[in-house]
């Protein structure tokens, strides 16, 4: 069989940053923030409901839990080159005892919600079923700006948590096990 000539590629830019933010609103991934190993910072935003949390089910291996997203400021999460106007808000996945935790906090106390209120070191240790998730209250207020409250007011808690149930339901049909990488305890 004689040899096929090489079909030319398209010599065409490809913004892969840029596919990457499609990608991710398109999942809910980009504005859902989840713990990472070691230290995390996080400034909880006032609540717009009388429930700043909201309930969503996450699957990890077949087994059905349920979490939740809270509007939060996370430093680490700003990406200045894909986005120059981010400013770090995001819907922070937590389970039921961090949330017990956060809330134990608030009742002693701490002021966690208020635009100048404290923020939260978030340390997550280990993996699976073996994490371990320590959070303590900051010793001094953070308080909030007006470009993080601007952005607050735009960002919608329970569309993120709509658009993050179903990325998670398609991972799972897709994946046939479930749609979480990594279980936390709760």
């Amino acid at each position: 069989m004689p040899k096929q000539p090489a079909v030319p590629v398209a010599e065409t830019e490809i913004d892969w940053g840029g596919l990457l933010d499609q990608f991710a609103a398109n999942a809910g991934g980009g504005q859902v923030f989840y713990l990472k190993a070691g230290k995390n910072r996080v400034r909880l935003l006032p609540p717009k409901s009388k429930n700043p949390f909201i309930a969503v089910d996450t699957t990890y291996r077949n087994r059905t839990r349920t979490k939740y997203l809270v509007g939060a400021v996370v430093p680490e999460a700003v990406d200045l080159e894909r986005n120059p106007e981010d400013v770090g808000v995001r819907a922070v996945l937590l389970t039921r005892q961090q949330i017990h935790t956060i809330l134990t906090n608030q009742t002693e106390g701490f002021d966690l919600f208020s635009p100048e209120g404290n923020g939260l070191t978030i340390i997550k240790a280990g993996s699976g079923l073996n994490t371990t998730v320590t959070i303590s209250v900051t010793p001094k207020p953070i308080p909030l700006t007006d470009d993080v409250l601007e952005a607050w007011k735009t960002f919608d808690l329970e569309a993120v948590a709509k658009d993050w149930v179903a990325y998670q339901k398609s991972q799972a049909e897709n994946n046939g096990a479930g749609g979480e990488a990594e279980e936390d305890e709760d």
